[in-house]
């Protein structure tokens, strides 16, 4: 039905949102790198992702489980021609814990 308004195309889904956030809470502990990534992690997710999880996310240490292999080959698909670039970092995202390096 070309009248439902509904979007099927979810490409903007991974796009974040600016966060209304205290930066003082927030940046607490941080070294003026991650600071400096985080507030440019919209332009440049790359750069704030290859070292740094989202604030609250646990970072994993260690071999992948079976979940992280699954979510990690599951990325890989979704690219063209099913191969990584460069931007380890951006890749990461979608593996909750893991980062870029």
């Amino acid at each position: 039905n070309d009248d439902d308004d509904s979007d099927d195309d979810d490409s903007d889904d991974d796009i974040e949102a600016p966060l209304e956030i205290d930066e003082s809470e927030l940046f607490a502990g941080w070294s003026e790198a991650r600071i400096k990534g985080w507030k440019n992690r919209i332009k440049k997710p790359n750069a704030y992702y290859y070292r740094f999880n989202a604030p609250g996310e646990r970072q994993a240490n260690g071999g992948w489980t079976p979940k992280e292999h699954e979510l990690f080959m599951a990325t890989l698909a979704k690219l063209p021609d099913g191969k990584a670039n460069y931007e380890w970092g951006t890749f990461s995202i979608s593996i909750p814990g893991r980062v870029g390096y």
